[in-house]
């Protein structure tokens, strides 16, 4: 095995011989029981139940990508076992996160006798309490970080429990509707698998979630994109040709074509939207669908560049010190802040908090570091919060304006204590130290092998020291970005920095490159590159 293969295996776990091929195959040997999972012998016992009485179930799903995938898997996937589902996604501007009373009892009053929540209900206690009054089952779906109070579902089939031992918590809240699924087919007997199709969703939803691409949520991903690749789903397959149909749909097809589109429904208008595409009848039915979601997803490209102009304006004149971003006007939008607290994160390296102010209600979303979990600082004051949830790096809650200065308070004193020896900079994590010669056609089918890359498994980053610059030019709009021709002993390469415009840099002259291993197809050509990240001349 040639050096840099073992040093790429062995930095994602990959020690022994035994383990490659189940790896870079995606084996079905990562699967886990669904039945490992918290409660959900439970939760399946009662769906069994539901299946003999011919209940009606209520899935009551978030309105973001996994919320919306989640709802879409549960209702498929009882359908194909003879249960009756209908599905509620909450408007975001008009109903917020978690679970409604007000909805709860729209859904009991339509003959629902059980309640599955997706995506959401870890937090929603009192609501839980009052479908239990009304005489609702409740099984919980969820991802998110449950509070120390027990919840007072039926079930709660959550890998984030205390006293989970599931082998992949890591799973997004479609994971564990799928294995909701998967369990409720073995117990009914039935032979093979769910419907494949349901495990597109599952990709889809994963990779828009952001959940870490390690483990079975690797193996899923891989599964769900073999099926994306074949889609026979009117909605997604009219997305896809609306996005620019790629020649192959992969994980950065997720994040860059599908996901935002998806997410933009529920961010600007109704998440329902998003849920009625992927389980579109016909193409007719599709198109116009498809076409809102493009329509949409413009509109919040345009507004999240207007709230970040104003919320690094807002940064710029606060105390540089502090170790948290904390901004927010009545101007922006409750659907929008989660991107722009995304992006503040990123640039400035800290967690950061943006809120809408509005007169009755604060909206906010936040974004985080490794090193300061979020969800946690929100579980130590819940009586600031009239609805709060989400995970260590993302959380959201709604709160009201004489909260605010305890509230606010309250992070900056978690963050000044838990960040005071970390360096809030950025900075690139190097996986390997290579010449330019070592990156043969070996080593670039690797990557395909270790891909899907995301969160938890990103492209392998690599340092090559004392490259010689061939050729240097400018690219783009004002030179932003930079291309290069380099070479390292007999080995040539070209080279994208994007946003690296400014670099100094000449023919003939030596620098040392960061970068990851990029695939352009060009008049239907495939072609490799580095992808540039970071740039240092050497001098003398």
């Amino acid at each position: 095995m040639p050096r840099l293969a073992a040093i790429l295996l062995a930095r994602r776990g990959i020690t022994a011989r035994s383990q490659v091929r189940p790896y870079l195959e995606g084996d079905s040997e990562v699967a886990c029981d669904p039945f490992a999972l918290p409660d959900m012998g439970v939760a399946v016992a009662r769906l069994q139940e539901a299946v003999r009485r011919s209940e009606l179930i209520a899935v009551y799903g978030d309105f973001d990508a996994d919320g919306i995938t989640a709802s879409a898997v549960l209702v498929e996937g009882l359908g194909a076992v003879g249960l009756r589902a209908i599905s509620y996604i909450p408007h975001r501007l008009l109903e917020g996160h978690g679970l409604r009373s007000e909805a709860i009892q729209e859904l009991a009053r339509r003959g629902a006798s059980v309640l599955i929540a997706a995506d959401c209900g870890t937090t929603s206690l009192d609501e839980i309490a009052f479908a239990r009054g009304l005489g609702l089952d409740v099984i919980v779906a969820d991802h998110h970080v449950p509070p120390p109070q027990p919840s007072p579902a039926l079930a709660l089939v959550n890998p984030h429990r205390p006293d989970s031992r599931y082998p992949s918590p890591e799973l997004a809240s479609v994971g564990i509707a799928v294995k909701l699924i998967e369990a409720l087919y073995s117990a009914q007997g039935r032979g093979g698998a769910p419907p494949e199709s349901l495990y597109e969703l599952v990709a889809l939803g994963t990779v828009a979630d952001v959940a870490p691409l390690i483990g079975e949520n690797r193996y899923l991903v891989k599964r769900g994109l073999a099926e994306l690749n074949r889609t026979q789903r009117h909605g997604l397959r009219a997305l896809l040709q609306m996005a620019g149909p790629p020649q192959r749909v992969d994980e950065e097809t997720i994040g860059f074509a599908l996901a935002p589109r998806i997410n933009a429904a529920g961010r600007l208008d109704h998440a329902r939207l998003a849920y009625d595409l992927l389980l579109a009848p016909s193409a007719a039915a599709a198109e116009p669908l498809a076409r809102r979601l493009d329509d949409l997803n413009r509109q919040r490209q345009e507004q999240t560049a207007q709230i970040l102009q104003e919320a690094e304006a807002q940064w710029a004149a606060q105390a540089q010190e502090e170790a948290i971003i904390i901004v927010g006007s009545p101007r922006f939008p409750a659907g929008l802040v989660g991107l722009a607290a995304g992006r503040l994160t990123e640039a400035y390296h800290r967690p950061a908090i943006v809120m809408e102010l509005g007169a009755t209600e604060v909206r906010a979303s936040g974004r985080s570091i490794d090193e300061f979990n979020l969800v946690q600082s929100l579980h130590l004051r819940p009586e600031l919060f009239l609805r709060y949830g989400g995970h260590a790096k993302a959380a959201g809650f709604t709160t009201t304006p004489d909260q605010l200065p305890a509230l606010t308070a309250h992070l900056r004193r978690r963050a000044q204590e838990e960040l005071a020896d970390v360096e809030l900079r950025a900075s690139l994590p190097i996986e390997a130290e290579a010449e330019l010669g070592e990156l043969t056609p070996r080593i670039i089918a690797l990557l395909r092998y270790l891909a899907p890359f995301g969160e938890g498994n990103r492209p392998p980053t690599f340092l090559t020291q004392g490259v010689q610059i061939v050729q240097a030019r400018p690219l783009g709009a004002g030179g932003r970005h930079l291309r290069l021709k380099v070479r390292d002993g007999g080995a040539v390469w070209d080279a994208i920095g994007f946003g690296l415009g400014a670099a100094s840099l000449a023919s003939g002259q030596r620098a040392d490159l960061v970068y990851t291993i990029a695939s352009d197809n060009w008049n239907g050509e495939s072609r490799v590159r580095l992808n540039l990240l970071d740039v240092r001349p050497q001098t003398g």
